[in-house]
């Protein structure tokens, strides 16, 4: 009966674990991270170069933001699930349950003048943009 017990709760620890959030773009190879802080120090932490992050949550909203902007998010749990939040940035940053973060990088190579960071961006509908501080971001929605 004690083994059921601990099973049962080891279960549910994975089944309540967030799943994290994919790198995707214009790197070396997908991955997941379930990492929350800074955004730049996140970008280090995994050793990736980027100029620009487009960050998309599961309902299909995305942002755009450039390297400037990376010190000024923060990706944090809140609810069993990871999201976004920026005193800094315009409020269309603040995205709940991020599935992805696409890294732009000019130094990845072109193929048929794209990269993975181009033809996800193609998988996009262009909303608007704004601007705080100084930051501007850019607001996308996934294309049915």
């Amino acid at each position: 009966m004690g083994k059921i017990i601990i099973i049962l709760f080891l279960l549910s620890l994975v089944a309540c674990s967030p799943q994290g959030y994919r790198f995707s773009g214009n790197i070396d190879s997908e991955f997941y991270s379930e990492q929350t802080g800074n955004l730049k120090e996140i970008l280090a932490l995994h050793e990736l170069n980027a100029e620009y992050a487009l960050l998309i949550a599961s309902d299909g909203i995305a942002v755009l933001i450039s390297e400037p902007s990376f010190p000024r998010i923060e990706i944090y749990l809140d609810a069993k699930k990871i999201s976004t939040r920026s005193e800094f940035l315009p409020p269309v940053s603040n995205l709940n349950d991020l599935s992805e973060i696409v890294i732009y990088n000019w130094k990845h190579p072109v193929v048929d003048r794209q990269t993975p960071f181009s033809l996800r961006l193609l998988e996009l509908q262009f909303l608007g943009e704004s601007s705080l501080n100084g930051h501007l971001v850019r607001k996308y929605q996934l294309s049915e």
